[in-house]
């Protein structure tokens, strides 16, 4: 474990045992995705039912994100957004992305912590407040 510390994390995973490293199209199809829905749940933080806000902003959100990745400036791309929206679109509106009466309280948190001695730090993508069970 002492070998890992430290490290980056895409040097961990290029040195792991059968953990390939993703390739340069999937890593920026997972910031697009990312940046879209932070820029799309914005707005949303402290709302009751966020999806209809968060669905609302998607549109922007994807195109802000599009350009500052420069996406639309490649070849082709008009013909792929389309379906890259459809399907942020179509998991937005999965009744798992929500927990029903969920309300987002942050995205991109920083936290610290320690866990089985290791300190620890990072960034959770969104927390949610969800209402308590019943007994």
């Amino acid at each position: 474990m002492t070998v890992l510390n430290g490290l980056p994390a895409t040097a961990c995973v290029s040195t792991a045992p059968r953990i390939r490293k993703p390739s340069y199209r999937e890593r920026l199809k997972g910031q697009l995705y990312h940046q879209t829905l932070e820029g799309a749940m914005k707005d949303a933080i402290g709302q009751e039912d966020p999806r209809d806000r968060v669905l609302a902003a998607l549109e922007s959100a994807f195109e802000t994100a599009e350009t500052d990745l420069y996406l639309d400036h490649l070849p082709a791309w008009w013909a792929q957004r389309r379906e890259h929206l459809a399907l942020l679109r179509r998991t937005i509106e999965h009744d798992s992305f929500f927990t029903p009466g969920a309300v987002i309280r942050a995205i991109e948190a920083e936290f610290t912590g320690e866990w089985n001695g290791f300190n620890v730090r990072g960034k959770i993508d969104r927390a949610d407040e969800t209402p308590t069970a019943s007994p």
